[in-house]
């Protein structure tokens, strides 16, 4: 598995701001949508700058590696 691989099987945890369950989901389930849905109905909208700059920096990081292995 290589590190972007790695990083988007990596599960993070929400909160719901109406019911306060809590979501887990793992990043690449959610890398291309702009909200979850909690059991209870409530849309959490997503935001951010997105996946794009943290992925960029693994792909050059694991290039590297691979220049010294």
């Amino acid at each position: 598995m290589g590190l972007e691989e790695a990083f988007l099987d990596q599960e993070i945890v929400f909160s719901c701001p109406k019911c306060g369950r809590k979501l887990k989901v793992k990043l690449g389930n959610i890398k291309n949508q702009e909200s979850l849905r909690c059991s209870c109905g409530t849309i959490i909208k997503l935001e951010g700058k997105g996946f794009e700059e943290p992925l960029k920096a693994l792909r050059k990081l694991e290039e590297s590696l691979k220049k010294l292995f």
